[in-house]
């Protein structure tokens, strides 16, 4: 399981998403749908398909997703950019009423929710180093924004960087990790007022 953008666990669609993110033979309903699909004439017609659609569609989010500390963030009203660097990130799942680092062995689709916690991007906003806080809570709403810049005390609080593939991956224009206030909280600190749409990719 990714660390960032999985919404569709335990869902009840079988959506392309869905298919490219979760093993088809722990996805109930989708597994239903293979099971019908065995018992036609055209199962490996069908099967062929479905396989060259999956392979589009993984082909095709792996091209728009972007690991977060390469992302460039754009507020076209202001003519802005805020350029990713590095990530830290503390995330932890909600598995049967308990916050765990990761999921515990065995668990199934539907037992754990999350990831939960905060994700710091640092990056520099006019060639001044800025932090922008993505913060996700059990609760609705469930994420928001802060922004802090670069001579601030948050600036030296211990922070877990990651790197590598560890890096959480952001689709590109993304509403989700689009940079701005969602009320009822506000944006405030260096990026406040703006709204930093995950545009582009340095890699």
């Amino acid at each position: 399981m990714e660390a960032v953008g999985v919404a569709v666990h335990g869902g009840s669609f079988c959506s392309m998403t869905t298919l490219s993110r979760i093993d088809l033979a722990l996805y109930s309903p989708c597994r239903g749908c293979a099971m019908m699909v065995r018992r036609t004439g055209f199962a490996l017609g069908l099967g062929l398909g479905l396989s060259g659609i999956l392979a589009s569609a993984g082909a095709a989010e792996a091209a728009s997703r972007c690991p977060a500390d390469q992302i460039v963030f754009r507020d076209r009203a202001r003519g802005q950019t805020f350029s990713a660097e590095r990530v830290a990130v503390d995330h932890k799942l909600l598995c049967k009423g308990k916050m765990v680092a990761r999921a515990p062995s065995g668990a199934q689709p539907g037992d754990c929710r999350g990831p939960y916690g905060t994700m710091v991007i640092e990056g520099f906003l006019n060639g001044e180093k800025v932090y922008a806080v993505h913060s996700v809570i059990a609760a609705v709403p469930c994420c928001s924004w802060d922004s802090y810049s670069g001579g601030s005390p948050f600036a030296r609080a211990p922070k877990k960087w990651v790197t590598g593939s560890k890096v959480p991956k952001i689709e590109l224009g993304s509403e989700l990790f689009t940079i701005e206030a969602t009320p009822p909280n506000e944006l405030t600190g260096p990026l406040g007022g703006g709204r930093f749409v995950p545009e582009s990719c340095r890699g």
